[in-house]
């Protein structure tokens, strides 16, 4: 995006063309290169040492320290560099640059983990409807409840974590792909044997967390509307780090833009597991122990990484342990 671009989406959630945008993209360089980067100039743009486009320059522009902060508590509402999409918006030091794409390389999609939605349209075009599932873990037993809640509202679903970028600690890119197409397989057989119309898609995008909350939780439901999805699930605290936002801030934005977005927004309250009867609800248990108000506990992704990193086997209950199985990968979490 181009400075004015960039601001009206910071300060209004539109572009300048007054369409409804609700996250600033924007392309930063460090001061190193910016000598070579000048206005009319075309630069290659390489990731991963593939050449995937060249991007000829139209404008560049800078933000001092004290517009980095006003932006930057508008779009995460914190100036706290205790959160990371703060903290990053605020160390880029260099300069803002905007222009077009050429020269695309198709051939560079094949190297990179991403589904262009053009072929995802193409797979889903003859369905009334179907909802989009944003991940970027491995499913666990809470995940599986969401699926069949958006399976029952949409029959269809399209489970599609995005990857790259992952933090230490975090899953590794390869185990959220191999973990997550073993579940989309697993279910389309099931579906078959039991005769039932419902379908599974998979797909996945390579896109940066910002950590945003409420305004990334809109950007990914936009991704979607143009994935030609139909409904969104959007759950407790979508896109947020920690305690920064409210716990279902996320949910009430998306429903607020709903219209806007063009894209129904399936909200639903956290499931939790019984720890008596190990069902999986977002309601109260009605099994004859779950009286006690501590029976239900949150499904915690955390726990289950800490679990695999201390080599110590997942209990059924919390995660299917053929999905463990089929992960397939040396290193499931970064290190």
């Amino acid at each position: 995006m181009d400075k004015e671009n960039f601001l009206s989406v910071v300060n209004k959630m539109k572009l300048k063309n007054k369409k409804f945008f609700p996250f600033p993209i924007y392309l930063s360089i460090i001061k190193k290169y910016k000598k070579f980067c000048e206005i009319n100039k075309v630069v290659k743009l390489i990731f991963d040492k593939i050449h995937v486009c060249d991007f000829s320059i139209e404008t560049k522009y800078k933000f001092s320290k004290k517009e980095k902060k006003t932006i930057g508590k508008k779009i995460f509402k914190t100036n706290s560099k205790k959160h990371p999409g703060y903290l990053y918006f605020e160390k880029e030091n260099g300069v803002f640059l905007s222009g077009k794409i050429l020269n695309f390389n198709k051939n560079a999609i094949k190297h990179i983990n991403f589904s262009k939605p053009i072929e995802i349209k193409k797979r889903i075009k003859r369905l009334k409807k179907i909802v989009g599932f944003h991940t970027r873990n491995i499913p666990h037993k809470g995940h599986e409840w969401i699926h069949s809640l958006g399976v029952k509202k949409c029959k269809n679903i399209l489970i599609q974590p995005i990857v790259g970028h992952f933090k230490f600690g975090e899953y590794s890119e390869q185990a959220v792909i191999n973990a997550n197409k073993y579940l989309v397989r697993r279910q389309n057989l099931l579906n078959k044997k039991q005769k039932l119309s419902h379908k599974f898609f998979f797909s996945f995008i390579n896109i940066f967390p910002k950590y945003g909350g409420p305004r990334e939780a809109l950007f990914h439901a936009l991704i979607r509307k143009n994935y030609g999805c139909t409904h969104f699930l959007v759950g407790r605290d979508h896109a947020g780090y920690k305690n920064f936002y409210n716990k279902y801030a996320s949910q009430k934005l998306c429903i607020k833009y709903e219209k806007k977005l063009q894209i129904k927004i399936i909200k639903y309250k956290s499931p939790k597991i019984c720890m008596y009867c190990k069902k999986i609800t977002n309601k109260k248990c009605i099994c004859k122990n779950s009286k006690n108000k501590n029976s239900l506990l949150d499904i915690n992704g955390t726990k289950i990484r800490k679990l695999i990193n201390r080599k110590k086997k997942l209990p059924e209950y919390l995660i299917d342990n053929k999905i463990f199985e089929n992960l397939k990968v040396k290193n499931i979490l970064n290190k």
